[in-house]
């Protein structure tokens, strides 16, 4: 292969191909090639080309399809896609389940509004309305719905008993819950650590704990902080009521004895007795519901031991 300038003084490259046929390619001059971005082809932009208000148009005409549709629909209220399959069966699950969970949550409620501040009635009140709004809304039929110790322990520190505080802090959380959730900001829980979690559970627990305590021993407890929390505890161990502490922790053995109930096994394993499983359910039952048996149990024997004074 040989080259020669051309009357142009463009340079050429000759050659002979496999077929024996000579073969001339004429080489721009290397002024236009001034770097490698020269050889791609540019197309123009459609979408450069368009204003801000097509651009916008369009986007809203994506999400309202995507928004508008069998699938969204079903993810944003899956009682549309559950509802329709509801037999017998579930209803039965349901309303067992419902009883047992309505038991054990009434008692909570109420300890609830203690932490609170509150009066008792409004630890029931926030136990059933979120679940009237859960049943059209909720994804998971095993997620425990209502009032938390935490959450009552944070809603004291703010509202200090004030019902008015405290349905305008409800409210202003929901709000937030809900336009967190519009926003898809749940990734922000990925940015707190697993020790910070724990942590703060436990401190929270200590706190719950050492509030009760006035319920338990019948003493005076003030103060904001753990510390002063026991300070006063101290100073005020001597006015203890020892029946109500009595009473008090033998009630929290017992709940802890009830526990083990769920657990019971009558019979075999395999091709149990109609008599064993009804017996079964039933102590799984009442240790399930010990919440609930334990209230009855105190109230009736407190009722008895006012009657006779």
């Amino acid at each position: 292969m040989r080259s020669q300038k051309s009357s142009t003084d463009t340079p050429t490259l000759e050659g002979y191909d496999n077929y024996g046929s000579e073969v001339t390619l004429d080489i721009p001059p290397s002024g236009l090639y001034t770097s490698s971005s020269d050889c791609i082809v540019d197309e123009a932009n459609p979408k450069a080309e368009r204003n801000c208000c097509t651009a916008t148009n369009e986007w809203l005409k994506d999400t309202a399809s995507n928004v508008f549709r069998k699938k969204t629909l079903y993810k944003r209220l899956p009682i549309c896609e559950w509802l329709p399959k509801y037999n017998q069966n579930d209803f039965i699950g349901d309303l067992v389940a419902g009883i047992t969970v309505g038991l054990t949550v009434i008692p909570q409620g109420l300890a609830f509004a203690g932490i609170t501040g509150l009066e008792l009635q409004y630890g029931l009140y926030s136990c059933f309305m979120g679940c009237f709004i859960y049943v059209l809304f909720g994804t998971s039929k095993d997620v425990p719905l209502g009032p938390t110790a935490i959450a009552a322990l944070l809603t004291f520190q703010i509202a200090r008993g004030d019902l008015v505080k405290t349905i305008l802090l409800t409210l202003l959380t929901g709000l937030i819950e809900v336009l967190m959730g519009i926003l898809k900001m749940g990734f922000l829980i990925d940015f707190v650590s697993g020790p910070v979690s724990a942590g703060f559970t436990s401190a929270a627990s200590l706190i719950i704990f050492t509030s009760q305590l006035k319920d338990l021993l019948v003493v005076d407890t003030k103060g904001d902080t753990l510390v002063h929390m026991w300070i006063s505890i101290c100073k005020d161990f001597r006015n203890i009521s020892w029946n109500d502490a009595a009473l008090g922790i033998s009630s929290v053995a017992l709940l802890l004895s009830m526990r083990v109930m769920t657990f019971v096994e009558i019979g075999p394993k395999e091709g149990k007795k109609s008599w064993q499983r009804l017996l079964q359910k039933a102590i799984w039952l009442i240790g399930t519901s010990r919440n609930a048996v334990l209230v009855v149990l105190v109230g009736l024997l407190g009722y008895q031991l006012l009657q006779s004074g």
